[in-house]
């Protein structure tokens, strides 16, 4: 059997150029993904691997000018990327049959469903968990959300990532996670032991 791999993934994605433009039907479908990215982590919390691929959308092929502001993604950037089916075959690809998904915030998972399904595949994937919300319940001791920026500076030894913050997102969740107490994967059901501490982690993405 597969080692076991935490992937640690991160979307960007286009919307309509305005609202009464989104597409309604067979159900309302306002984000399409143009970037996916995300590191694979081992059950030690190293990295073993990163993944990027940029996207041409079928949906909404003209972009929209917030995203473009917000991500830095322009139209020329896209426009020899694989359509979503092939893109998220490679990324499955890579992630391997043992794993599951992490992102930070309740996002990105339900955008990646509805693009499974708007391509008409199949929308079965991996145990996907929430950083945000396991640092909230485990380290704020509140349900508030937290942002990323927030845990980051929480944890002072952890950098910020040098250019565009959405870029990184994903290598910033992990360094956010690489300092949280260590434990086996129960740690993304909440059941943390609690007389571990967090701050003598080494960071696996700052070092």
């Amino acid at each position: 059997m597969a080692d076991f791999s935490y992937i640690v993934l991160d979307l960007e994605w286009n919307q309509p150029l305005n609202p009464d433009s989104a597409i309604r039907e067979p159900f309302f479908f306002d984000s399409e993904i143009i970037e996916i990215g995300a590191l694979r982590l081992d059950e030690r919390f190293r990295e073993t691997g990163s993944f990027k691929t940029f996207i041409r959308p079928r949906f909404y092929p003209h972009m929209n000018g917030d995203v473009v502001q917000l991500t830095k993604i322009r139209a020329q950037d896209l426009e020899k990327a694989p359509e979503f089916p092939r893109a998220y075959a490679d990324f499955m690809e890579w992630c391997g049959e043992n794993c599951c998904l992490c992102t930070w915030g309740p996002d990105d998972i339900p955008v990646l469903m509805d693009n499974l399904l708007m391509h008409g595949m199949d929308a079965e994937m991996p145990c996907c968990y929430d950083l945000q919300r396991i640092f909230g319940h485990e380290i704020m001791r509140d349900d508030r959300q937290c942002s990323l920026e927030r845990a980051m500076e929480l944890f002072r030894t952890c950098r910020k990532p040098s250019h565009r913050v959405q870029s990184k997102h994903h290598r910033s969740a992990a360094c956010v996670w690489g300092k949280m107490p260590r434990s086996d994967r129960n740690v993304l059901e909440t059941n943390i032991d609690r007389t571990d501490t967090f701050s003598a982690n080494r960071c696996i993405v700052c070092g």
